[in-house]
């Protein structure tokens, strides 16, 4: 693995926005994974959108095809340093993406994300394919 996708990255890789499709069909599939915070923000945006039938099988189906990688103690160890780091520097970023670039910097893996909050997070490696 060599990527973690943040949701906004799936959501563009789904509705076919910016570049993010075609990068991701040029690289084997087997170099991207999902926070298990991630899926279950995609989870959630499917309940609350106006065609929950329709989308939380589309979302699972979606999910299915990459390894999900769970959040675990050392993500979470990660995820006090990068708190600690932001709070101390006076940024902030929202507590999802907190948690989804621990978890990515605990992983050693590049976040793809066009929300530019992570690229205040030290350390982490980030690319925006939007």
């Amino acid at each position: 693995m060599t990527y973690l996708l943040d949701t906004n990255a799936c959501v563009d890789f789904i509705r076919d926005v910016g570049d993010t499709r075609h990068r991701m069909k040029s690289k084997p599939f087997g170099e991207f994974c999902l926070s298990s915070i991630v899926v279950a923000e995609l989870i959630h945006g499917a309940k609350q959108s106006p065609k929950p039938d329709k989308h939380i099988p589309a979302t699972r189906n979606f999910c299915k095809k990459f390894q999900v990688v769970e959040f675990d103690e050392a993500a979470a160890e990660a995820f006090g340093d990068v708190r600690l780091q932001l709070e101390s520097e006076g940024l902030t970023i929202g507590a999802y993406d907190m948690l989804i670039a621990a978890h990515a910097k605990s992983l050693g893996l590049i976040c793809v994300t066009n929300d530019k909050g992570f690229r205040r997070v030290n350390g982490l490696a980030v690319e925006d394919w939007r």
